[in-house]
């Protein structure tokens, strides 16, 4: 699926250029970030280490990803407790089923959400080797330590080359909600128990052939936001928005402003008084940042204060229980190795973009709120933590 490129290849150029004489080059930043970068231990290389994190409720985290084994890449887990610096890997050793062989496919934890009982709900896509796109997907539920059961698949009868599962996880006060794409259509998956799953189409809009829904948040009295962007013949045409009002039963689109270029929208948050969503104006990391506001996720307009501060494109995200936003954005490479994206945490509080420096340790894929106001964010085996202010 053409327009499921979000960050992997795209401002390449721009952040080589970024980088000659990058004032972030190699060390940790002075100011409220500090980056552990060898935090999350794991057997494989730099694919494997968290891709999502979730704060519980002893005030640390648990980390969703993949680790390299014996018989190719699969999902792993690590558990935090203490000062959350040393998180412990609690992936188990995945026995041969037969005369099983190593694979070059590769299976990792693309969302996860606490579960209403206890537990965690965690999305594992299975992604095909031979074909970077096609991938299928499943839902289990369980915990880090305690093991896992499968509660819903997704997939097609030639998953070598279909494109089907969940973006993104909400709970519900009735359930969960999932958000994701089957082949080019954008779709939703309701729950009311965590075991039953039923689909629900997403609409087009006017003039679309393909969307993509990556991001979803809940709101009060039922409702849901997602955002995504549509696109003709694989072109991305713009930016969309969807809307629920009953818990994701049923789905209208919002109204979205006109942005000149090629919009996409990453992350979707809900900071009390309004919904916010981030992206950028393209999908050049260089581009300027792209942020949308919604009173109430039907109608949304542009956000101008981004621009105005330079920031540019928005990936992570999270909103703080005092409705303070927190998104990053790559500012350049360091001078310790080609993966070392130097990494800025942009801060929003009361309508002001504060850029916070990172380090060069690598663009976090995951941003998370802890108990005691910290922040916690990863990229592969680095952990950043953001001390209360």
């Amino acid at each position: 699926m053409a327009i499921s490129v979000v960050l992997v290849t795209t401002g390449a150029a721009w952040l080589i250029r970024r980088a000659e004489g990058g004032s972030l080059a190699g060390g940790g930043p002075s100011g409220p970030w500090r980056a552990y970068p060898e935090a999350f231990v794991a057997r494989g290389g730099y694919l494997s280490g968290p891709r999502v994190l979730v704060a519980d409720p002893h005030g640390c985290f648990a980390g969703f990803g993949q680790d390299q084994g014996a018989l190719g890449i699969g999902p792993a887990y690590w558990v935090a407790a203490g000062d959350c610096t040393h998180p412990t890997n609690v992936t188990r050793t995945r026995p041969p089923i037969g005369d099983a062989l190593p694979t070059d496919d590769r299976t990792s934890v693309t969302a996860a959400i606490p579960a209403h009982g206890g537990g965690f709900l965690a999305v594992i896509q299975h992604r095909y080797f031979g074909d970077a796109y096609a991938y299928d997907s499943v839902i289990l539920r369980g915990t880090p330590t305690g093991g896992w059961r499968t509660v819903a698949e997704f997939s097609t009868d030639t998953p070598r080359s279909s494109h089907i599962g969940p973006n993104g996880l909400v709970a519900v006060e009735r359930g969960y909600v999932a958000v994701g794409n089957r082949e080019q259509q954008p779709v939703a998956w309701i729950s009311r128990d965590g075991s039953s799953w039923s689909e629900v189409a997403l609409p087009l809009p006017s003039g679309s052939r393909e969307a993509y829904v990556g991001s979803i948040v809940a709101g009060p009295d039922g409702r849901l936001v997602a955002v995504g962007r549509h696109a003709f013949r694989g072109e991305t045409a713009g930016s969309a928005a969807w809307l629920s009002t009953d818990d994701g039963a049923t789905w209208r689109l919002a109204e979205m402003p006109s942005v000149t270029g090629s919009p996409r929208l990453h992350s979707v948050v809900r900071t009390g008084r309004r919904y916010l969503a981030l992206g950028a104006v393209d999908g050049n990391l260089g581009s300027p940042a792209l942020v949308l506001a919604s009173a109430d996720g039907s109608r949304w307009e542009v956000d101008h204060a981004a621009a105005r501060a330079g920031v540019p494109y928005l990936g992570t995200a999270v909103a703080t229980p005092d409705g303070i936003v927190y998104a990053v954005s790559a500012m350049g490479r360091g001078s310790d190795g080609p993966d070392r994206l130097c990494a800025t945490a942009w801060r929003l509080a009361a309508g002001a973009w504060t850029a916070e420096p990172m380090g060069c340790h690598g663009l976090p894929t995951s941003m998370v709120a802890l108990a005691g106001g910290r922040i916690a964010a990863v990229y592969s085996h680095t952990l950043y933590l953001r001390s209360p202010t």
